[in-house]
């Protein structure tokens, strides 16, 4: 093997530029959102959250255009899509100026497995209040089942009233379908 001082003298050393993705990944992420097309123009919000955003196939004042970018894992990860067009989505991660190594794969993976399984806790969470919410809402059903049985007489009453107002409307459409025969 031939000796590389006599090539190198003084010996090589690889020196490795930082990654422009690395130095400002919001950056980055509203170069790639705007390479798809997206309306970034206002900025791009780095909380983890969906934003809403018009696209180019989007008509005026239509934000049909979505982004999530989280930038506080070890490597920024970001997805881009559109509402207008459902197959339309991309998974963006910082260029790194290298490829992770096994080690930083795994811990990246962990990372994002529990990003998603907070998000999923977070997502019931809202659903379940979203639904507590409308259980006692007096426009909903349920809600107007259970005000039927606080009625006077009971929810049995409560259906026959129903039950009653229905065959009248039933019958004064009888009688107007035959006056107009």
């Amino acid at each position: 093997m031939a000796d590389l001082n006599n090539i190198f003298p003084g010996g090589f050393v690889a020196k490795l530029a930082p990654s422009m993705d690395l130095a400002d990944p919001v950056r980055a992420f509203t170069d790639e959102c705007m390479k798809y097309g997206l309306d970034v123009t206002r900025g791009v919000i780095p909380d983890g959250e969906i934003h809403r955003v018009p696209h180019e196939s989007s008509k005026r004042g239509a934000v049909d255009g979505w982004y999530v970018v989280h930038i506080d894992g070890r490597v920024p990860v970001g997805r881009i899509g559109c509402f207008k067009e459902p197959s339309f989505e991309v998974e963006w991660q910082a260029n790194i100026g290298r490829e992770l190594s096994f080690v930083e794969r795994m811990e990246h993976k962990k990372w994002l497995d529990e990003l998603r399984e907070r998000l999923a806790r977070e997502k019931a969470a809202a659903q379940e209040a979203a639904a507590e919410k409308a259980e006692y809402s007096p426009k909903t059903p349920k809600a107007m089942k259970v005000a039927a049985e606080k009625s006077e007489g009971g929810p049995s009453d409560a259906v026959k009233r129903v039950s009653a107002k229905k065959a009248a409307l039933k019958k004064k459409a009888c009688q107007a379908t035959r006056h107009q025969d």
